[in-house]
């Protein structure tokens, strides 16, 4: 049964269509991004859909989740590391070659050979042009879009992406790795070589950075944390403390700045413990991590401790044709007359009526529907600067939510 709702190629079209006067199906997507319906309409959806985000501090771009800060690892790799310096391929059979439509053209290959880390990687396709094409953006397994025009390469075609940051795939033999070890160091026990940490991809499976190929079969490992651990790559901006769970009698740790966590650190004798401290930085590591962030603690766990937090996420960009907009049907509409609202700006008409049914209508309606989704209450407010209660639970300011027209 499907929902009511509107998709990403619903709002572009129904742009378009108030845009242009017209919408021809055959023009889709073309080659002129100039005049081509897709290209602008597609900006003008887009810059809407930012607009209606940035608008109000929206609950549903709020994720509860946990995370663990591990402490030292240990455990034993399956055979030999997998180094990863190209990734080979085949594009798929169909009646029609790659599909261009300006800038980008869409590889789509046979079986699932696409990751995310591979955006910026060029890409050969030995076909009739016989290119090399970079890869700008990662949709699924199968399919990515790279800059240039590759329809002339003709179909069933080989493909082969060099890795600009070459990896090696470790396997351990049992569950021991954590998303939050992405930029730590990890170390096979006989050669004592340290590779960092690229990708986590299952409690069982990591990337680490570089060729791993030559380390000893089924090797022990070491993995000792350094007391900053990866936030999620969709991480906005931290909205609650970090608490322990309900078996953890400790109080939760302070939120400080990372100046502050690194003085501490160079000062105390005792770097490992239950944490009493955490801050939230920037990932020394970017661009290599793109724009992530890390969790600082202080001292370092001397165990395993799993947090509880809630963090505002940054939204993905929608891309294809039935990718849908956050906030569910209920903010579709508004959504859509966002759309509408930059059209108009998109004419040099900054108060127009589309606008004015945008800030005056839709969105307060949005708006209220997204505060009737939250609690009424929040807690008492105490008195403490640091916003910590005498039991160290983090209360929120703003106690009831109230909307005034």
């Amino acid at each position: 049964m499907a929902m009511l709702r509107l998709v990403f190629g619903d709002v572009i079209a129904r742009v378009a269509r108030f845009l242009y006067d017209t919408w021809t199906p055959s023009g889709w997507e073309g080659t002129n991004p100039s005049t081509d319906n897709y290209q602008v309409s597609k900006e003008i959806v887009l810059d809407g859909y930012q607009r209606f985000l940035s608008d109000h501090p929206w609950a549903f771009l709020n994720k509860s989740t946990t995370m663990t800060a591990y402490s030292t690892v240990t455990g034993t790799t399956t055979g030999l590391p997998t180094a990863k310096t190209t990734t080979t391929g085949t594009t798929i059979a169909t009646a029609s070659t790659p599909a261009y439509y300006w800038p980008h053209s869409t590889i789509v290959a046979l079986t699932s050979i696409f990751s995310e880390s591979m955006v910026g990687d060029p890409m050969a396709i030995a076909g009739v042009v016989a290119g090399t094409y970079y890869i700008d953006e990662y949709i699924n397994g199968t399919t990515v879009k790279v800059i240039g025009d590759a329809s002339g390469e003709g179909v069933s075609k080989g493909i082969t992406v060099t890795h600009r940051v070459p990896y090696s795939v470790v396997t351990a033999t049992a569950a021991k790795f954590f998303p939050s070890m992405v930029g730590q160091a990890f170390k096979f026990d006989t050669s004592e070589t340290e590779y960092t940490i690229y990708k986590y991809v299952s409690s069982t499976v990591v990337w680490v950075l570089g060729d791993a190929s030559g380390e000893t079969s089924g090797d022990t490992f070491t993995m000792t944390p350094d007391g900053n651990y990866a936030l999620p790559d969709d991480f906005g901006m931290l909205i609650s403390s970090f608490s322990y769970d309900s078996t953890n009698p400790f109080p939760a740790p302070y939120e400080r700045t990372p100046e502050f966590l690194q003085g501490r650190r160079s000062l105390q004798s005792a770097t490992t413990g239950y944490p009493m401290y955490f801050a939230v930085r920037p990932n020394p590591q970017s661009p290599l991590y793109r724009d992530s962030a890390q969790i600082m603690f202080q001292p370092t766990p001397s165990t395993n401790q799993t947090f509880y937090y809630e963090y505002q996420i940054d939204p993905v960009q929608p891309e294809n044709y039935t990718d849908i907009f956050l906030g569910g049907p209920k903010h579709n509409m508004t959504i859509l007359q966002a759309c509408f609202a930059q059209v108009e700006i998109h004419r040099g008409d900054t108060e127009g009526p589309q606008n004015k049914m945008y800030k005056n209508t839709h969105l307060p309606r949005s708006i209220r529907v997204d505060f009737d989704k939250r609690p009424r209450n929040l807690g008492p407010v105490r008195g403490r600067s640091d916003r910590y209660d005498s039991q160290g639970d983090y209360r929120r300011t703003e106690v009831i939510h109230t909307l005034t027209s």
